[in-house]
């Protein structure tokens, strides 16, 4: 009776995993397909092929915490509401703004968005995207404090915790960076690149570094943003 009671939940649980990819796969399938035609670096392309190979060819079941094969966190909780999927390299892959639609990022860190004419915003959304307030200020700075290099970014928009209390996450006026990368090396969070990067983005910005909380990254944040709760 036991043996038979284990297979039919085995059986039951196969059932229930079968067919059951992301929610957001026919975005990745988008970004990835004309990714592989565009001139994007090898290093960018390998991480939307394994982003796309996890969430999109593998089933898993709903509210799993997945890991990719060097263990980096690809998602807290499989096709649940407001969960965010991240890249192999740390950074975040999509995630949901303050009105719930879907927000996509490149391997960069930057955000795909119609307002900066981009041919894949185009393809995901139509041309109703629109861009939060703090990503063309940010990446305008971004590019006076680290002229030739790219960002890792944490996303913009509030995730679930951050919805339960006042942020500027939740206006879309505050991004959550841990690294840049200038050619091959990458600058983390607590090295010298890094510390010199947050004192350029203070001109601009307030940040919150090696505070309580933000040891491991920086959080930026337009002055004088909107502090707003969404739950």
């Amino acid at each position: 009776m036991k043996t038979l009671l284990f297979l039919s939940l085995a059986l039951f649980s196969s059932i229930a995993m079968a067919g059951n990819f992301s929610t957001h796969c026919q975005e990745i399938e988008e970004l990835y397909s004309h990714e592989q035609q565009a001139n994007t670096t090898p290093a960018a392309l390998q991480d939307i092929e394994q982003a796309y190979d996890l969430f999109c060819r593998q089933s898993h079941m709903n509210g799993s915490v997945l890991y990719y094969r060097h263990r980096g966190l690809a998602t807290k909780g499989f096709n649940l509401d407001n969960t965010t999927l991240y890249y192999p390299n740390g950074s975040v892959l999509i995630e949901q703004d303050a009105d719930g639609n879907t927000v996509m990022y490149y391997p960069t860190g930057e955000m795909i968005s119609s307002e900066a004419g981009d041919v894949i915003a185009d393809l995901i959304y139509g041309s109703e995207r629109k861009a939060s307030k703090i990503e063309p200020l940010y990446k305008a700075q971004h590019a006076k404090c680290a002229p030739g290099c790219t960002y890792v970014s944490w996303g913009i928009w509030g995730d679930a915790d951050h919805k339960k209390r006042p942020s500027c996450h939740n206006s879309g006026e505050a991004i959550d960076i841990p690294a840049i990368k200038c050619g091959k090396t990458t600058s983390k969070a607590l090295t010298k690149k890094f510390d010199a990067y947050v004192t350029c983005m203070r001109k601009k910005f307030q940040v919150l570094y090696k505070v309580k909380d933000h040891y491991g990254h920086a959080h930026i944040q337009i002055p004088n943003c909107k502090k707003i709760k969404l739950k």
